[in-house]
């Protein structure tokens, strides 16, 4: 197993989330380049974000004490969506002159509000979420994340597997493994970000890149939250 792997690097927020968007809008910056910096967004969020999470959560549970885990996962997973949504669509009012700085901030606030979800999900649903967990933790949010790409990965890699389970990464993923998946599913997202970029590059266009960015944001949002659900529910758990 890959649990005691070693902390990573603080990747401090002002400065982090300000070098990421610059890396990411870089012409020069190649397909690499910006794997290693997805991967320090994944680190610093994986470091702070617990403690948001335990709250958050806990605050759903004393506003719905009746409410099931299941129904308290839809819940998160329709307002993180929506919440995604509104900051895509507000970023793309401004128009062709903030582009090239609205792109890549909005793609990090993205990536951290998807994050945050599956993390949420993840402590409803009983799983650890705290920092001795971080290998565990970052290998299930790049599963998350990549979606039907994760499978791929495993297949590259000469793993067949009809679906990626929790079970999947226990009985295959070591600590060699996890390394090199990280590095397999990184490329995939930013392959799967670079197909989709014509979405935000609607934003261009003032109030008309408006909609497209919240249905794009929104969508992109719910897909991870119900590839989350599926990945910690505890179905899957005990399969």
């Amino acid at each position: 197993m890959y649990y005691p792997f070693e902390q990573p690097e603080p990747f401090e927020k002002q400065s982090g989330e300000a070098q990421s968007s610059a890396e990411l809008a870089s012409s020069d910056f190649d397909e690499q380049q910006r794997v290693v910096v997805f991967e320090k967004l994944v680190d610093w969020l994986i470091e702070t974000d617990p403690w948001k999470v335990r709250r958050y959560v806990q605050s759903l549970r004393e506003r719905y004490p009746d409410a099931a885990d299941d129904e308290l996962v839809e819940k998160v997973v329709s307002v993180k969506s929506v919440k995604n949504g509104l900051i895509g669509a507000a970023t793309a009012v401004p128009g062709f002159l903030a582009l090239p700085i609205v792109v890549p901030a909005d793609l990090i606030a993205s990536w951290q509000i998807q994050i945050n979800l599956a993390l949420c999900i993840a402590h409803i649903y009983g799983h650890e979420i705290d920092g001795h967990n971080v290998a565990k933790i970052k290998t299930d949010l790049f599963m998350i994340l990549a979606g039907e790409e994760a499978r791929e990965s495993f297949e590259v890699m000469g793993i067949e597997v009809d679906q990626v389970t929790q079970e999947t990464v226990r009985r295959y993923v070591t600590r060699e493994i996890a390394i090199e998946l990280w590095k397999h599913l990184g490329l995939r997202i930013m392959r799967m970000t670079g197909v989709r970029s014509f979405a935000r590059l609607s934003k261009a266009v003032p109030l008309v890149g408006a909609p497209i960015g919240f249905v794009f944001d929104y969508s992109a949002t719910r897909s991870v939250g119900e590839a989350a659900r599926e990945y910690y529910s505890p179905q899957q758990s005990a399969a």
